[in-house]
């Protein structure tokens, strides 16, 4: 009985119409395709800033010379999209206003008998790195921060502003006691560059695209007037929660079921968050790449039980790749990386080491766990599906699409970046 709403990054398929937001379950959608784009011009795959504060007018420009040499690499074209169909007339506007925006108007049209979600994944503070100068502003005065940091901060006072329009858009409506709202994040902060400056991950190890700590744990909050009791409002929580446990979660809170859908991966964690009951998770998959390529490098393949973590260089699984047994295997001694790994997969307990140093694999006392999450990882691992991958046949050759055409080349940043005849 709810209506649904989505306003923001996409980046789940769009290859035909019937893998785009509005045949994925959300009756409006408006926002962007890809992984990134230009914020203000949304041009797709466009994602790196010509400034900190002028990008009003900047577009990733075509290479004539990258075209020639790899020209089925560039996905330069207008990512802006409402329903099935590109939005034209919004070019100079961020992306951070337009879903703010589209988010108000949602919100004051809803009709008032009729319970929605509305789902609002921002483009902040993905790159580009860059904001309107009114947000910079207030952070030039402080010089102990560096640039890049200047600019990431501004880029996070536009989300929060942003955020705050739609808390009062909710109060005007007369909905803000009874919502629920759930803020969070896909994965840790990128690495340490230009624009960002600083190690946002710290004290935890790694970044982004890796599953160490630092590419993996973010924080987040959940907030409600009447469904969150007073003594738990203002209260932090540190039990263990994964991506899939939204999904039960919020179907508990609208009073659905998750009965007859097929086997979940997530927990209800209502309770949890709620109450402060303690977590009912106790492990969970970081991943499994059997494959050499792919968006995350080594390490390939991760579990956490409890406080213990296993992390492996590399993994096989039997039937994968042309595997024929499954199981990790180590690092060779010229590849770049922790040299840890050239003696065989590590163990750390990351509540107490949260910076994952101190490897425990080669510690006599733990060789009895080091072995059952390694079992466990395969058991796993076993019953996995051909991962996706960049190149044909994309995930194996038994995969429906293995002989699908990727979409044509760009030919131009004003024409739209969308669905395509993918020539099965």
């Amino acid at each position: 009985g709810y209506a649904t709403a989505m306003y923001g990054k996409w980046h789940l398929g769009m290859m035909t119409d019937e893998y785009m937001p509005t045949s994925r379950g959300f009756d409006e959608y408006e926002g962007y395709l890809q992984g990134c784009g230009s914020k203000y011009t949304h041009v797709s795959a466009c994602c790196t800033a010509g400034s900190d504060t002028e990008d009003q007018n900047y577009t990733c420009a075509l290479d004539t010379k990258l075209l020639s040499e790899n020209f089925d690499k560039k996905y330069l074209g207008y990512d802006w999209w409402q329903g099935t169909a590109p939005r034209y007339g919004v070019n100079h506007t961020s992306s951070a206003e337009l879903i703010k925006h589209a988010a108000e108007g949602y919100i004051a049209q809803a009709k008032d008998d009729v319970p929605f979600f509305l789902y609002l994944p921002f483009q902040n503070i993905h790159s580009p790195y860059t904001v309107d100068d009114k947000y910079r502003k207030p952070y030039e005065e402080h010089t102990w921060l560096s640039e890049g940091e200047k600019t990431v901060y501004a880029y996070i006072t536009e989300l929060d502003e942003a955020v705050g329009h739609v808390v009062q858009a909710m109060k005007a409506a007369g909905r803000h006691e009874n919502a629920v709202y759930m803020f969070t994040s896909d994965n840790g902060a990128p690495p340490k560059e230009s624009k960002t400056d600083v190690n946002r991950n710290w004290p935890s190890r790694g970044f982004k695209s890796e599953i160490w700590e630092g590419g993996t744990k973010v924080t987040g909050f959940v907030s409600s007037v009447d469904h969150i009791p007073a003594a738990r409002r203002g209260t932090k929580l540190h039990e263990p929660m994964h991506v899939t446990d939204w999904l039960p979660t919020i179907a508990h809170v609208v009073g659905g079921s998750t009965e007859g859908c097929r086997p979940l991966d997530g927990y209800n964690m209502w309770d949890v968050i709620a109450n402060g009951a303690k977590s009912p998770r106790t492990e969970m998959v970081y991943n499994v790449n059997p494959l050499p390529d792919g968006h995350a490098g080594p390490p390939k393949a991760g579990l956490r039980v409890g406080d213990l973590k296993v992390l492996t260089w590399g993994y096989r699984v039997k039937g994968i790749d042309g595997a024929t047994a499954t199981g990790p295997f180590n690092k060779k001694p010229h590849e770049q990386g922790d040299p840890m790994f050239e003696a065989g997969p590590a163990l750390f307990n990351v509540t107490a080491d949260p910076a994952e140093a101190t490897n425990l694999a080669r510690d006599p006392k733990f060789k009895a766990q080091l072995d059952a999450l390694l079992a466990k990882l395969a058991a796993y691992a076993e019953g996995m599906v051909w991962p996706m991958s960049w190149e044909a046949p994309y995930q194996g050759p038994d995969y429906w699409c293995a002989n699908c055409s990727r979409h044509p080349p760009s030919e131009g940043v004003d024409l739209p970046w969308g669905p395509w005849d993918y020539k099965p």
